[in-house]
């Protein structure tokens, strides 16, 4: 699945037809949202000097719910699309991405949770991200978890959870059990202390133990007067057939938040694989604060790597500001990151950045312009092999309390020694909005 052979230009125009958003009276302890949109895109491509139009009709729904009574909370989010392909490409294709999750605490010791999730999966990560161009995977998960308070400013949670990679490749299936401890320590009203060890055992799809990670990690948080600091060390003992490996983890976090103006930098040290990408909101399961459905419906397709056992070494840098002027902000981001297969395989480096500039026409209309790129390299000095680079152009205008319309432009293209592609797509919608 190479989404880069071959050089190739491609331009896509999409205008949406209808569209429109409904949210559903409920009582106070439930929200219900749902959206739906017909569109219709036109296409024209060249590769190798060979050109070719297609047209294509689709719709796109968004559900998202949410309901607590008592010891219960559900909470889902799903997006599905289906796409139609006339001319050239003749053809049709079906999308569905989502979480959903459900817990269950009778008592403030003892708590439970149940989850479904399906991801949109790439053998890489890519700005210029094709709807076709990637598998579905599903995961089931569950879990337990025990809360005690052992002292007036210790909490200790023992957790254990499991998840269920489902895929029709035996080879790409398989289950993963992992036992937390967690012990917080309130050192005041503004700082805590973390010690957490725990084992995580993946199998493969005839239960043939894959690898062991036995992980211990220290971490300290606090608040300061303008933001907050966290950081946290590690040592992972990682174990895969016959081949053993001891690695350090490790992450450093600062926020500055002022009255019109945020900056954030973090570096993060840690091993990441598919099966954990796939049940990433699980494990992290906090009781008193459970994952919520998306507050925006609209948002972009979720892509999880496909990759084995990864090291990965991450920089990011955020700013964001309203202080341009009276009606406009904006934002940067950069970061690096290097990546390597554990026991085998080259390292690969990330570079990424970005730029956002927002202006607020009036009340009701708003303009958005943002740059995205992305390079990859083999070799730290050399320059990189590839790079991608997408610009988006957006407006939207709130006609009444409950409807919206919108328009986009994006304009995306990569470039590396032997491929060239470009892209250019159009989209209007108008909606109801919660």
């Amino acid at each position: 699945m190479d989404k880069h052979s071959g050089s190739k230009v491609r331009k896509l125009y999409q205008g949406s037809v209808i569209a429109f958003v409904c949210s559903i009276a409920l009582p106070a302890h439930s929200q219900l949202a749902l959206s739906t949109e017909v569109f219709g895109a036109a296409s024209h491509q060249q590769q190798e000097g060979e050109s070719g139009y297609s047209l294509q009709l689709g719709n796109t729904t968004n559900l998202g719910y949410q309901y607590s009574t008592g010891p219960h909370r559900f909470n889902t989010g799903y997006s599905i699309s289906l796409r139609r392909t006339y001319l050239d490409n003749f053809g049709r294709d079906t999308s569905y991405t989502g979480t959903t999750r459900y817990s269950y605490r009778p008592i403030p010791l003892v708590d439970a949770n149940l989850g479904h999730t399906v991801r949109a999966a790439s053998t890489e990560e890519s700005l210029l991200f094709d709807f076709t161009d990637y598998d579905l995977r599903h995961s089931l998960n569950g879990g337990i978890g025990l809360n005690l308070t052992p002292g007036e400013r210790v909490r200790t949670r023992i957790e254990l959870q499991g998840t269920q990679a489902l895929d029709e490749d035996l080879d790409r299936q398989g289950h993963q059990v992992t036992g937390r401890v967690i012990n917080s320590y309130q050192v005041s009203s503004i700082a805590s202390a973390r010690l957490t060890t725990g084992r995580a055992i993946q199998w493969d799809a005839n239960s043939k133990r894959t690898s062991t990670n036995d992980s211990l990690q220290l971490g300290y948080q606090r608040v300061l007067p303008n933001g907050n600091a966290s950081g946290n060390v590690g040592l992972n003992f990682y174990e895969a057939g016959n081949t053993r490996r001891t690695l350090v983890s490790a992450g450093v976090n600062r926020n500055w938040v002022g009255d019109i103006a945020q900056t954030s930098v973090s570096y993060n040290r840690a091993i990441s694989d598919t099966l954990t990408e796939l049940s990433f909101e699980t494990i992290d399961f906090d009781p008193d604060n459970p994952p919520e459905s998306p507050d925006d419906l609209e948002t972009e397709t979720e892509v999880v790597q496909l990759q084995q056992a990864t090291l990965v070494d991450a920089i990011n840098v955020a700013y964001r500001s309203q202080g341009l002027c009276e009606r406009c902000s904006y934002q940067l981001n950069a970061g690096f990151s290097t990546q390597r297969v554990l026991f085998s395989g080259p390292r690969t480096f990330v570079y990424t950045g970005g730029a956002g500039l927002g202006f607020r026409l009036s009340n009701r209309e708003n303009l958005n312009a943002r740059y995205q790129w992305r390079a990859n390299a083999e070799k730290l000095t050399g320059g990189p092999d590839e790079q991608q680079h997408r610009i988006n152009l957006s407006w939207d205008r709130r006609l009444a309390s409950q409807v919206q319309a919108r328009a986009s432009l994006e304009h995306g293209w990569a470039s590396e020694s032997d491929n060239n592609r470009t892209t250019a797509r159009l989209g209007v919608r108008i909606g109801l909005i919660n």
